[in-house]
């Protein structure tokens, strides 16, 4: 099944499963599974095992109860079965021997871990927040900060409290970039192995570049060679020898002071608080992207205990670490001695820092007090929100009508070059579109299938402009068809197929011959026949005579033979589409292939599901979905309508694609479109309505999807709607297109919706010390402002407000900074903070739920809940929902066979939706059948063409030709540029650089005195003097071009290159090949070629210059520049001996003005 339709397919599977009639799909049900809406959290999570070497003991013991040989008398005999090394002394004395164990390795991350188990961590890498603001981590994993023992000793090694806590041996921790900073000589005395310590003289060590989070890689072994106390105490470790101390997996570390360090975990207390920022939440991850329905989610998280800087006046960098803390218990044994300490080594002294390991780190910005958050953020997205095009301040800019029209309906300006050569622009948009578009009628003359994609370009009467669309998408299907291999070998195969049995069947019918199944259905008959005969009466033998009318039988290609041919080719195609039913004589069922059956053909199932996946905007180019960058700017929320017009045009350029048999009328491929069509129109499985396909959605960018990716949104069937009539996927498609875009498809119109709702997602939502905190006056501390969740352990009380929000209370008494935070380590106390807790959901007279919250144990779950921010959302409502009953989907394939055609108008399009913001949906014109006259491009300036006379330069030859071209020399502007100079003039005061056109035609047709060869073309351009002082003839460019050069226009078998001569810049057109090109070549009537980016030389002598004849303009125009061009035609004679160079004795004129012009 396509993975774009995810959702809607595993919808039809969950409604397939619920009304299996067999028992045993109850027995699948997930045992961890939540509702929707709905969350599960556990203080912690650990594994069965966790990491480390492990022993297995085995051995067996068989009881006898049997009378003794000897005695008689009854007694119990005990042997024991177990591995032994060596055999016990005496044999029948087990305990003397030694036993077998098997050992094995528990394998847990320790120095690092795979990016893949982090699913978000919060404040994003580059993200900008509050320094109240707790980072914290979310790993995918729901047991990794438990897959390791921090510790040898209780209470590091395993559950607590009553089995409800566990301290992980993962922390977070904030630092100040000055923390982490090491100078010169700290380098130098760690020993970092991988820090280069150069210094000039060989005694003073020099600065190094120090990492970007101040996390320096390393090897295991490096580390572990790192002064002991410099370094975590490792040599517990039961591998370190063995192992670690040799090993060269890499890693990194970060050396912060001992004393920042004995302030974070100097004591076992403070390391035992980290068990109070663990927890793991178990979530529904329906309508998050790119998840499934009713999948489970266990996600754990991991919070820091320390905060960034609150008291700031200006952002500040922070770095963020996800440190190991295991062994940190021995280390704080071996360098932070409780009460009086014994006489510190030397060695220890020496050591200011300590390195500690880092397994994931990032940088963030703490910012001052309120700041932007995200409340602030989805305000401004809803009071932005509009369709998809640019916003309304761009728009009110432009002043022509059609042209607006045109940019309202979602189209812009590409460069287009037309068949004849010619570059101009086109409109230009993708399958996202503003408004509705109607798709072609039944008797519409709109082609059903193209074998180039021009078939669907569009001209645009009214601005002389072609729209390009349609054909860009038909080029864009080719182009991903040919590119997947999978697809295109199944569509391959796929065509071989059906063509081969349809014209095997053709030839049978048509040559009256018997199918091979009624061959072998009448052999029975036939032998008894000549059993008969073989009992008779003998009778004399007669000759049969061969037929006298032989005559070969038509081919599948007659016109004849045609009709039966296309029949049977239909009737193949259709089985071949169809799910399979093993008790059909052919194996073909009367159901087609939805992906809940299996298939007749397995290459169908990878065509059918191909182009399923394009329906839902799988695999296309986000260039071809997002037009244009002002469509879609940051912070903004648009709507849009998906075109059927533009996805059937993609999916017939890559159907178009392994076509070997039909080059004129390709048959097969209008079945494939006309077999999938009968797979929309068949229900899914459950009866209840066609397969879902998506018409409408919205697209987000913003920080907010970066901060929280797994953003929640729920879009339900208005209530008014009966959800048992009406059980499609609310949903059709969920996606993340980047970090910072997210795109919901849905199968519904807008005017169907009631509300579009989003929500922070239950797993990444932020956490932060209190609502807010007050900075002190004078020397006093500042002050946390809390306002609590009233929790509760009755699931019966759950005290919800009038919007269905937990009810919050103001912390009782007023809380200071120093009880549960320190302002000088920016440090939360847990143990304060759990009587926080516990008093306020147990004592404070504003909590109504007191007597309902009877746990007197508060665990990680309790403060993880407190320290989250409020769970905010936009919602978009409609309070006038209009429901839709569903329409299925269908490619179009052309007119229906039978309906009147008509005129090649437009179909009327679709109602908007209702707002004022929206307009109607430009339909183009049709595409006329007569080919489209090659004319001027509208933002051509005409140049001046001076026909030269004919002077030899080369070497006196006889019978060398004349000059065959003229050439003209002008500005190429775009259509809606406008310069303040006369029409026939180039502008020297320009805004940006401008593009030439050297336009060079042949002046008469071949002939058959052409008996001579083209070989090469010379311009000579004058360009400004190198030093500026050097008097030249007047320029034209300014010294030196730099633009990226010539490129031909049209005619690729000549290249144009360029050559420097002096103060003349040459362009050289040669052809490609070694040989010249005869004259007698029609293809050498164009030559032209464009030079990009040119800067316009000034005037040098200023001339009065006439009107050019017929410009409609008599007299004198001041102030020009005349600037000369000469060029030179080079030849080769037919017997290839002989070569003669011609030029012009009146170069080209090209008219210099002190005009400008601004948009080009």
């Amino acid at each position: 099944m396509a993975t774009a339709a995810l959702l809607a397919n595993q919808h039809v599977a969950q409604q397939i499963a619920a009304s299996s009639p067999l028992p045993a799909q109850a027995d699948h049900a997930d045992p961890t599974m939540v509702g929707q809406g709905k969350m599960k959290l556990y203080s912690f999570y650990e594994p069965s095992l966790v990491g480390g070497e492990y022993w297995i003991d085995a051995f067996q013991t068989i009881s006898v109860d049997a009378p003794d040989p000897d005695t008689q008398k009854r007694s119990v005999q005990k042997r024991s079965v177990f591995n032994y090394l060596s055999k016990p002394t005496p044999p029948t004395d087990p305990e003397n021997a030694v036993r077998q164990v098997q050992k094995f390795e528990v394998v847990a991350p320790q120095f690092s871990i795979p990016l893949d188990d982090i699913d978000t961590h919060y404040p994003p890498d580059g993200h900008q927040d509050e320094g109240r603001v707790l980072p914290h981590v979310v790993f995918n994993d729901p047991h990794l900060p438990w897959e390791r023992w921090p510790g040898d000793e209780d209470p590091f090694r395993g559950p607590s409290a009553g089995n409800r806590e566990s301290v992980p041996w993962l922390a977070v921790i904030v630092f100040d970039p000055e923390e982490l900073l090491l100078d010169a000589t700290e380098i130098s005395e760690l020993k970092i192995p991988t820090m280069k310590v150069i210094s000039a003289d060989g005694a003073q060590p020099l600065p190094t570049k120090v990492p970007p989070s101040g996390a320096y890689p390393m090897s295991v072994q490096d580390y572990l060679s790192i002064n002991k106390h410099s370094r975590v105490a490792y040599e517990k470790d039961p591998l370190f020898d063995d192992e670690l101390s040799i090993s060269q997996e890499g890693m990194k570390a970060i050396f912060p002071k001992k004393d920042l360090f004995k302030e974070l975990f100097g004591t076992l207390d403070l390391l035992e608080q980290s068990k109070s920022l663990a927890h793991v939440r178990n979530i529904n991850t329906t309508g998050m992207p790119d998840a499934g329905v009713g999948e489970t989610g266990l996600f754990s998280v991991i919070i820091s205990r320390r905060t960034g800087p609150v008291n700031l006046t200006v952002p500040k960098t922070q770095m963020a670490h996800l440190i190991s803390i295991e062994h940190f218990d021995e280390t704080i044994k071996r360098d932070f001695h409780p009460g009086p300490s014994p006489p510190i080594p030397a060695e220890q002294a020496k050591a200011t820092r300590i390195g500690l390991v880092s397994l994931f780190s990032w940088t963030y910005t703490a910012l001052p007090p309120n700041p932007v958050n995200f409340l602030d953020s989805m305000i401004a997205i809803g009071n932005s929100t509009q369709v998809l095009r640019p916003d309304k301040e761009i728009l009110a800019n432009v002043k022509n009508a059609n042209l607006k029209k045109r940019l309202d309906s979602g189209y812009v300006f590409s460069r287009w070059r037309a068949q004849t050569g010619e570059e101009t622009v086109a409109f230009n948009r993708g399958p996202l579109v503003p408004a509705p578009v109607a798709s072609p009628g039944s008797d519409s003359k709109w082609p059903g299938s193209s074998n180039y994609g021009t078939d669907y370009q569009i001209l645009d009467k009214d601005l002389g402009v072609m729209d390009v669309s349609y054909s860009s998408a038909w080029q864009l299907g080719k182009t991903l068809a040919i590119a997947d291999r999978v697809f295109a070998a199944a569509l391959m195969r796929f065509r071989g197929l059906v063509y081969n049995k349809a014209a095997s069947e053709t030839r049978t019918t048509v040559s009256t011959m018997n199918p091979a199944g009624a061959l072998f259905e009448s052999i029975s008959s036939h032998l008894d026949k000549m059993v008969d005969l073989s009992k008779s009466s003998p009778v004399t033998p007669v000759r049969l005579a061969p037929p006298q009318n032989k005559q070969i039988a038509a081919g599948i290609n007659d016109s004849v033979v045609q009709p039966t041919f296309q029949d049977n080719l239909k009737t193949e195609t259709f089985k071949q589409m169809k799910a399979q039913d093993l008790t059909a004589g052919d194996g073909a069922g009367t159901a087609w292939y939805n992906g809940f059956n299996k298939p007749v053909n397995s290459d169908w199932a990878v065509i059918a599901n191909w182009i399923t996946s394009k329906l839902f905007l799988e695999g296309i180019p986000a260039q071809y979905l997002i037009v244009d960058p002002s469509h879609l700017p940051m912070e903004r929320l648009r709507f849009f309508h998906i075109d059927p017009n533009w996805l059937d045009c993609l999916i017939d350029g890559a159907l178009s694609t392994c076509n070997h048999a039909d080059r004129e009328d390709d048959i097969i491929r209008k079945l494939i479109k006309d077999g999938y069509n009968k797979y929309l129109q068949q229900l899914q499985p459950g009866g209840k309505y066609t397969p879902q396909t998506p018409k409408f959605g919205f697209i987000l960018r913003s920080a907010v999807v970066k901060a929280f990716p797994g953003l929640h949104i729920d879009i339900p069937f208005p209530k008014t709607v009966d959800t048992k009539i009406e059980t499609r996927a609310p949903i059709s498609h969920l996606t993340a297109i980047n970090d910072t875009t997210l795109m919901c498809l849905l199968d519904r119109l807008p005017e169907e919706l009631e509300k579009i709702q989003l929500t922070q997602p239950p797993h990444q939502q932020r956490f932060s010390l209190g609502e807010s905190i007050t900075p002190g006056k004078d020397l006093d501390p500042p002050s946390v402002e809390f306002e609590l969740l009233e929790l509760v352990t009755d699931k019966d009380h759950i005290p919800l407000g009038d919007e269905g929000q937990w009810d919050r209370i103001p912390a009782k008494p007023p809380i200071s900074s120093t009880t549960v935070w320190d302002p000088h380590t920016r440090c939360m106390d847990m143990p304060e903070l759990k009587t926080l807790i516990l008093n306020n959901m147990t004592k404070n007279p504003q909590n109504k739920s007191c007597e309902f919250y009877k746990d007197p144990i508060v665990t990680s779950l309790p403060i993880a809940l407190q320290l989250n921010d409020p769970c905010y959302y936009l919602n978009y409502k409609n309070l006038t929902p209009v429901y839709q009953p569903q329409t299925p989907r269908q490619l179009w394939s052309g007119p229906t066979a039978g309906a009147p055609t008509t005129a090649p108008t437009p179909p009327t399009p679709a109602l908007p939706i209702a707002s004022p913001n929206l307009p109607i949906a430009i339909i183009p014109s049709q595409p006329t059948t007569a080919p489209i006259q090659t004319l001027t491009p509208p933002h051509i300036q005409t140049g001046i063409s001076t026909t030269p006379t004919l002077k030899g330069t080369g070497p006196a030859i006889t019978g060398t030709p004349h000059i065959q071209y003229t050439i003209s020399i002008f500005p190429d502007y775009l259509p809606y540029a406008k310069a303040s100079h006369p029409d026939f003039t180039i502008p020297t005061h320009n805004t940006y650089l401008m593009d030439l056109i050297f336009s060079i035609k042949r002046t008469n047709l071949p002939s058959a005195s052409d008996t001579f060869s083209l070989s090469s073309i010379v311009l000579d351009i004058p360009l400004s003097p190198a030093n500026g002082k050097d008097p030249v003839p007047e320029p034209l460019l300014k010294y030196p071009y730099a633009g990226p050069g010539p490129r031909m226009l049209s005619n690729l078998r000549f290249t144009v290159s360029l050559n420097r001569v002096g103060n003349i810049l040459q362009c050289v057109l040669v052809p490609r090949g070694k040989t010249a090109v005869s004259m007698l070549d029609r293809r050498l009537m164009d030559l032209s070629f464009k030079l990009s980016q040119c800067e316009i030389a000034e005037i040098v002598k200023p001339q009065g210059v006439s009107y050019p004849r017929g410009s409609g303009k008599t007299g004198v125009v001041r102030d020009l520049g005349v600037v000369s061009v000469g060029w030179r035609e080079g030849y080769t004679f037919a017997e290839g001996a002989r070569q003669g160079v011609v030029g012009s004795d009146a170069p080209v004129a090209v008219f210099k003005d002190k005009g400008g012009s601004d948009v080009f």
